[in-house]
């Protein structure tokens, strides 16, 4: 491809070649299944896929002024289906898919591909996953469907073997400095933002877009820091605070990955630090703090916390009590 076809996007250039090549060779497959943590980019990606497979221009690029880009930028491309949770809902329901599946089994509108986005597809309630499994073992002509999931583990092997996995990795801090640094920004600052995204450009142009975040995430570092050497009372404390009582399931259990990706974020940066790796530390703001942090606990001890957040963080895509899985981790730091 050259520079002209390449999508704006941070990174990812693998998994953009892969795609184009199938829309210039028109070989695409029947479905695709976007994989990888949040944040790196898949409904960005999956969005300039939509618009170069619709686009007239075919060469694995968008014009943004043929009919399709125009219908796409305006919402109103008829034979376009986005299927996401809805508010307050625990799973994808059944109906969503049927309702989408009885619309794309008749004729295309404007004759081009029929395309059903379904984000986060391991919300998929076990009903949808079968009713979607029917309509991909009979795939229509024309009819893509792309489903993103930050947990392919979810999605059940019967719709894995029947799609195209695109696994998405983080991106090298480097290209998310070299991003910040073209928007203009101070270089120490584009280092911090580079530094704790952690490889999710996602996190990095969010925190461009609103400065308060970055001021934010920094300070629920230090407020972690100040946690590990503080008394149990101040411990719920600190739970209740970032949960809180009184609010729904599903916040609840969206707050706490939150919560649980940056302890982890802090325990393997004091990990880094216990191995006399300092300069790989992502939360470089608080060096200094993370250092002097280490000497308390054993690499042994950092790494089986660690172990226990990631099996919290299974536990919340289980649909654990989002305040039990805290609760319970918190007593062991």
């Amino acid at each position: 491809m050259n520079k002209e076809n390449i999508w704006p996007i941070v990174g990812h250039r693998n998994v953009v070649k892969i795609l184009q090549k199938g829309i210039v060779n028109k070989k695409l497959a029947h479905a695709y299944i976007f994989s990888g943590a949040e944040h790196l980019g898949k409904s960005l990606v999956a969005d300039y896929f939509i618009r170069s497979v619709l686009c007239e221009k075919q060469d694995g690029s968008f014009c943004n002024s043929c009919e399709f880009c125009k219908s796409l930028d305006r919402k109103i491309y008829p034979d376009f289906y986005e299927i996401e949770l809805e508010e307050g809902k625990k799973n994808i329901s059944i109906e969503q898919i049927r309702e989408v599946s009885e619309k794309i089994s008749k004729s295309s509108f404007l004759g081009n591909y029929k395309i059903i986005l379904i984000k986060n597809a391991e919300s998929l309630s076990l009903g949808a996953h079968n009713s979607l499994l029917k309509t991909l073992e009979e795939p229509s002509k024309k009819t893509l469907f792309i489903l993103t999931t930050d947990n392919l583990e979810l999605i059940p092997e019967t719709v894995q073997s029947r799609s195209e996995i695109i696994n998405f990795y983080p991106v090298k801090n480097k290209e998310i400095f070299n991003y910040i640094l073209e928007k203009g920004i101070d270089a120490s600052l584009a280092e911090e933002v580079s530094r704790f995204s952690k490889g999710k450009p996602g996190v990095a142009i969010n925190c461009l877009q609103n400065k308060k975040l970055i001021k934010d995430y920094k300070q629920e570092v230090f407020d972690f820091l100040d946690l590990l050497n503080s008394s149990l009372k101040e411990r719920f404390d600190y739970l209740e605070k970032n949960i809180g009582k009184g609010k729904k399931f599903s916040e609840k259990s969206v707050l706490a990955k939150s919560v649980l990706d940056r302890w982890l974020n802090v325990f393997r940066d004091l990990l880094l630090s216990k191995n006399l790796a300092k300069d790989e530390i992502s939360n470089i703001f608080a060096k200094e703090r993370i250092n002097l942090l280490s000497r308390k606990y054993s690499s042994k001890m950092l790494m089986s916390l660690i172990d226990k957040i990631n099996k919290g963080k299974a536990y919340l895509n289980s649909n654990v009590n989002p305040q039990l899985v805290l609760e319970n981790l918190i007593l062991d730091f």
